[in-house]
């Protein structure tokens, strides 16, 4: 009966791992698919916007474009921190939300960083890697060619230089939001 009853425990132990693993969240591979999915979506909103821009037919539809791409960015930074308070070893992975200046400044107020970026998993870097080369590619697309002399010229209308603004401010206070996130 001993035995009958040991071999009945060694066959359910897969079964119980199996159910840990599937409701473990960080802890096993795949644990950056939430990371993953949040940087292919800013890649395709970084598309469409480019896309929206070349289509646009006047600066109306650019102020438009640009308004959207301001709302997917407010709420991008949105989903960017609460993706690192699941996952904190990202706070030094600063690269996902700040440009190449605030990245250089927040380098500078953490000197410490350096050595605690190496615990940082290699799929996150890859992630991350993968989004600071995307941009300059983007930039480099006939996407790109087309869309930015749009942009352009309609730059000095009041709708697109006020939406413009309003970005630009946005994007100040997302990088506040995000210097004080990676610490």
């Amino acid at each position: 009966m001993k035995s009958n009853l040991t071999s009945t425990k060694l066959r359910s132990v897969p079964y119980c791992l199996a159910f840990l693993c599937a409701f473990t969240p960080s802890a096993i591979a795949g644990s950056y698919d939430d990371l993953s999915r949040w940087a292919e979506g800013n890649k395709a909103s970084a598309r469409q916007y480019l896309t929206d821009l070349s289509r646009a037919p006047g600066a109306h539809e650019v102020a438009l474009a640009i308004k959207a791409r301001d709302q997917h960015e407010r709420d991008s930074t949105r989903t960017l921190i609460e993706i690192v308070q699941r996952h904190p070893e990202l706070r030094y992975l600063p690269e996902l939300g700040l440009d190449g200046d605030a990245f250089r400044r927040w380098a500078q107020q953490h000197p410490e960083a350096a050595a605690r970026r190496g615990t940082i998993p290699k799929d996150a870097f890859a992630i991350a890697q993968d989004m600071r080369l995307y941009l300059p590619q983007l930039l480099k697309s006939s996407l790109a060619a087309q869309a930015i002399p749009r942009l352009s010229q309609y730059l000095n209308d009041p709708a697109v230089a006020t939406a413009k603004r309003e970005h630009q401010a946005a994007l100040k206070a997302d990088e506040r939001r995000m210097m004080e996130l990676f610490h």
